[in-house]
């Protein structure tokens, strides 16, 4: 009876560590959070120069790094094996940007605009390196605390020579010759949502009368051409 329930003990643990295994979590009956964590100093120590631990290696960080490993698991010669891949870091700081192709009023209805295949500009903190992302490359980023995590897939690419977006983003008045410059003549309003509530970007050929309420307040404002 003591063997059966031993063995129904056991078991129950490997069925447990699967089902949390699944879920994107280490059963702590198996591997404690200090053991992983020390672990990651092993890793860490023997990281090359250029890169870093996602974030500072403490029990305080422990939910944090659950968020954003992959994690997988087999069972083999009586041995449970977790495969955890941490993603690392390069010593380099990048800042994501949206990129929008806002028509720009000429006259009557006619507007330009620089027409972008990208979706995203990331640019390196000193504006030495910059590439770019997909929408998709952006879901697959994964945040912790202030800071985002991106795999990047494609080779940076050295301010020395600049593409039309990056030019743009360093600012100007002048379009820089490489871009592709669209003309159209614009019927209906275009509107692009903003990241913060309630912050919009416009573009409409005709001036129109909106209404801007906040609480008990309203006020009315007329738009035109693009802000």
């Amino acid at each position: 009876s003591e063997l059966i329930n031993q063995f129904s003990k056991e078991t129950s643990v490997i069925l447990n560590t699967v089902i949390t295994a699944h879920r994107g979590q280490i059963n702590s009956q198996i591997l404690k959070p200090n053991e992983l964590l020390e672990q990651f100093k092993d890793v860490k120590a023997n990281l090359p120069s250029n890169l870093n631990m996602p974030m500072e290696i403490n029990i305080k960080n422990y939910f944090d790094f659950m968020k954003i490993i992959e994690l997988n698991i087999c069972y083999q010669n009586h041995l449970i094996i977790y495969s955890i891949n941490v993603p690392l870091i390069e010593n380099l700081n990048f800042n994501l940007y949206r990129i929008i192709s806002l028509p720009v009023h000429v006259n009557k209805n006619n507007f330009i605009f620089i027409q972008s295949p990208e979706e995203y500009l990331i640019v390196e903190n000193n504006k030495q390196y910059y590439t770019f992302f997909s929408q998709d490359q952006v879901n697959k980023c994964k945040y912790i605390k202030m800071n985002t995590i991106c795999s990047v897939s494609t080779p940076l690419s050295s301010t020395t020579k600049p593409n039309c977006e990056f030019q743009m983003f360093k600012g100007g008045n002048i379009i820089p010759p490489n871009c592709e410059v669209k003309t159209i003549t614009m019927v209906h309003d275009i509107w692009h949502h903003l990241k913060n509530n309630n912050q919009w970007l416009y573009a409409t050929p005709e001036p129109i009368e909106i209404v801007i309420s906040c609480g008990d307040e309203a006020e009315n404002t007329i738009l035109n051409q693009t802000g």
